[in-house]
């Protein structure tokens, strides 16, 4: 099967054919065309069955050729594959599609497969606020599958409740509180007072002021999740962190895994980089190992202003959304395709 890749993103399609030649499937013979006139020729010109991939809309929908779309959303009837996800998720979906290998399990099984409870899912983004988008989904995703927590550990939190609002309750309480009770017996207790509701999850607000943050050691942080994990049973904690301050990889490194949210261009390959620095610095290889670099896909994005107009609950119905999330929790390693490798 010849597979010729028409891509809008020339870097992106090197990439891919970089790895689909590495695979060395006997079955798939790749190239890259950069043009359509070539793409029309190559088709035309080709003895042997042939597909093409592309993220060109307009070329799929022109249906003259056996095409499969990367896309935002992830469809076999449809022919359309997710785009945003590892390299290898989209190797095996063609090999489905292209009816290669058919015993190969569906990506979205397979992501099925590696979700887990007992997890703490850490959001870090190197810009304020990037990071809310992401954390919030995945909250409202993990809360269709056990019961979840949306905590928030950056400087400039916006969730102080299940609404947002221009000037929220900052007396209100909640971490700042609680992680002065670790050692009470009642503290099952005080956190069900404190918390409220968050679409489908559960939160509880932040801390008043960012001091409070970093007054707080890594063994506090621990312990804190701990016994959210283990009195208070939450099958999973989604953190949002924003803040860089003494610990923060310190409590970073608490989590399961951790998504660092990689602003777009050069300016994010630098930050990617500086941030890789510092684990290796000091010596965080193990937080290192578990952090996944992604990007938000556009499309599913909210633009900043319908936020104060979203129901969060509304959220786990977002199919599109919520196949984002199920694939960025499927993959395995830091090497998504959804980010720029740098």
């Amino acid at each position: 099967m010849t597979l010729l890749l028409y891509l809008r993103d020339e870097e992106y399609g090197k990439r891919l054919l970089r790895f689909l030649l590495h695979k060395k499937n006997p079955g798939i013979h790749p190239e890259l065309v950069t043009a359509g006139s070539s793409m029309e020729f190559r088709v035309g010109t080709e003895l042997h069955p042939s597909a093409v991939l592309t993220d060109d809309p307009g070329l799929y929908e022109d249906g003259k050729h056996n095409t499969i779309l990367l896309s935002g959303q992830q469809d076999r009837t449809q022919k359309k594959i997710f785009q945003y996800q590892k390299a290898e998720g989209i190797y095996q979906e063609l090999l489905w599609q292209l009816r290669l290998d058919p015993a190969v399990p569906a990506v979205s099984e397979t992501a099925e497969m590696t979700e887990k409870k007992d997890m703490v899912y850490a959001v870090f983004s190197p810009e304020s606020g990037e990071g809310t988008d992401l954390a919030v989904t995945l909250a409202q995703y993990m809360a269709e599958r056990g019961k979840c927590l949306y905590l928030q550990m950056s400087g400039l939190p916006v969730y102080f409740g299940e609404k947002l609002e221009t000037e929220p309750d900052f007396g209100v309480k909640g971490m700042g509180e609680l992680l002065f009770l670790l050692g009470q017996e009642d503290f099952p207790e005080q956190v069900q007072r404190c918390c409220h509701r968050f679409g489908r999850a559960e939160m509880l607000p932040p801390v008043s002021h960012f001091k409070d943050l970093l007054d707080c050691r890594p063994e506090d942080w621990e312990c804190f999740l701990h016994r959210l994990q283990k009195d208070c049973g939450f099958d999973s904690i989604v953190v949002e962190m924003g803040l860089v301050h003494e610990f923060f990889l310190d409590i970073m490194e608490k989590a399961d895994q951790v998504f660092f949210v990689q602003p777009p261009g050069y300016l994010g390959r630098i930050r990617r980089a500086v941030f890789q620095r510092y684990c290796w610095t000091e010596g965080k290889d193990g937080l290192l190992a578990r952090t996944k670099y992604i990007r938000q896909p556009e499309e599913i994005s909210l633009a900043a202003g319908d936020w104060e107009n979203r129901d969060l609950a509304d959220m786990a119905e977002d199919r599109r959304r919520m196949e984002w999330i199920k694939r960025l929790l499927g993959g395995e390693g830091n090497d998504s395709i959804g980010a720029d490798s740098g």
